[in-house]
């Protein structure tokens, strides 16, 4: 991405992401639906004699298996994001994802709609999806595409270079 952005190649690098989203997607969702189908016997490995946490371990695995590829949409985008200098809007999707939605959504979930596991369970796949669309919404946006490199960043290359210049000599 960075090298892209820095050539100038901001199609290429949208094109890439494009292609990126829709294989992590998919691959991801093919993933989601195996670990699904499998979720007891996944269960019985890590648990094999207790049939209450493995009925509770299946029931988590299935709940969040069939969001994996929202969470392959994320990692595309949040490279992206990084990539393209704007860690900023990948640290807000991070800190969005968890603080803004998933614990408050675990908590008004468990609280007030299913069983304490149930809803705490639910917030994960949710998260995942919202979190993935609002990605996808900033990808459109296309405010990726202007490079961000702040004065910071500029002053401190400038103090490097002169630094190394002074350590050749």
């Amino acid at each position: 991405m960075g090298q892209n952005i820095g050539a100038k190649k901001t199609k290429r690098a949208e094109k890439i992401t494009k292609i990126s989203i829709t294989v992590s997607f998919i691959m991801l969702t093919i993933i989601g639906i195996i670990t699904f189908l499998l979720a007891n016997k996944l269960s019985t490995l890590f648990i094999p004699n207790d049939k209450t946490a493995i009925q509770a371990s299946a029931l988590f695995i299935k709940i969040i298996a069939l969001s994996f590829g929202f969470i392959g949409i994320q990692m595309s985008l949040s490279g992206l994001f990084r990539g393209s200098g704007n860690t900023l809007d990948s640290m807000f999707l991070s800190l969005f994802s968890l603080w803004i939605l998933k614990i408050p959504l675990a908590y008004f979930l468990s609280q007030y709609l299913f069983s304490s596991e149930i809803g705490i369970w639910l917030a994960f796949p949710l998260t995942n999806i919202i979190v993935a669309m609002v990605g996808l919404f900033w990808f459109k946006r296309g405010g990726w595409k202007n490079k961000k490199l702040t004065k910071e960043i500029n002053f401190s290359k400038r103090i490097l270079e002169e630094t190394l210049i002074e350590d050749i000599k």
